[in-house]
């Protein structure tokens, strides 16, 4: 499953990163393209690699051990030693 997961993330990249090459050759031209498009997959990654960081970091937070839960269960854990 995780390889189908990234198989799909990297073809979303190789996408993004071709739409914005097509789009920088109608934009610049075929002199002023020729130096920006290396560098037109840079930000598809980027902003993919920011997007995919951002769910993680919500669901880390939805997930993650709060300092509520931490002291609830401590207050348990002491109370059945006790």
């Amino acid at each position: 499953m995780v390889a189908v997961f990234t198989l799909v993330y990297k073809a979303k990249i190789v996408l993004t990163g071709f739409l914005m090459k097509i789009a920088i050759k109608r934009v610049l031209g075929r002199g002023g393209a020729k130096y920006a498009l290396p560098w037109a997959a840079v930000p598809a990654t980027a902003f993919w690699d920011a997007m995919v960081s951002h769910l993680c970091i919500v669901e880390a937070k939805l997930r993650g051990p709060t300092p509520l839960t931490l002291s609830l269960r401590l207050a348990a854990h002491l109370a059945a030693i006790r």
